[in-house]
């Protein structure tokens, strides 16, 4: 393999980037393994996995410190993660419900021991404790020359579930966010190749992913 510019892994976040010359990468293993490649003005973003197993939503993107990373230093081709799928919930709020919420801000919020309390609480259930479910996942990564081969393993049946990979999971965004990158658009977006292996309990996906 040649040279890298950069080479950067943080153990205590799980965080791994890479900067080959050719390609940039940045995954999140403690977060189930979501990663955005760039290339020459393109780009592969891709939330992790995501599931819907018998009607109920489910994804690996998700920080759970729990999740067993495999990836001992800066230098290795091969990382990967595993864990369990999280249960996945977007409820929506009603007029008087946010009428109220957006009244407590302005009245309490703009307190700043306030808001640090609020924070606190909301980051704890709504960014870092979501409630685990009993499907395994393993995302893998091999770190090539010319790209990046991604394997997912979920233990389910497949006739039991639609899964989904590849994408930019709505419930992931950043309301907040003001900015939007060119490449996110489809004819910027950088094609892969894939392999399906279908098992009793568990599916297996292959992407080649060659910029």
């Amino acid at each position: 393999m040649r040279e890298r510019r950069i080479d950067r892994y943080f153990p205590r976040c799980g965080i791994r980037v890479i900067d080959t010359g050719r390609f940039y990468f940045v995954t999140n293993l403690y977060k189930g393994g979501p990663f955005r490649l760039y290339t020459g003005g393109r780009a592969y973003l891709d939330s992790g996995v995501d599931a819907i197993v018998k009607g109920s939503a489910m994804t690996s993107n998700a920080l759970d410190l729990a999740n067993t990373v495999m990836c001992s230093n800066a230098l290795e081709k091969n990382f990967s993660c595993r864990g369990f799928l999280k249960s996945v919930s977007e409820p929506l709020m009603k007029t008087w419900t946010m009428i109220a919420f957006k009244g407590f801000q302005m009245l309490v919020g703009r307190f700043d021991g306030v808001r640090a309390l609020l924070k606190k609480i909301l980051r704890k259930y709504l960014i870092t404790a979501p409630p685990r479910t009993r499907v395994p996942f393993e995302r893998s990564f091999r770190i090539m020359d010319d790209g990046v081969i991604v394997r997912d393993r979920i233990g389910v049946r497949p006739e039991d579930a639609e899964i989904f990979y590849g994408e930019k999971s709505s419930y992931s965004f950043i309301p907040s966010s003001r900015y939007y990158q060119r490449q996110e658009g489809s004819p910027l977006r950088i094609r892969h190749q894939e392999i399906i292996e279908k098992k009793e309990n568990e599916v297996v996906y292959t992407r080649e992913i060659r910029i």
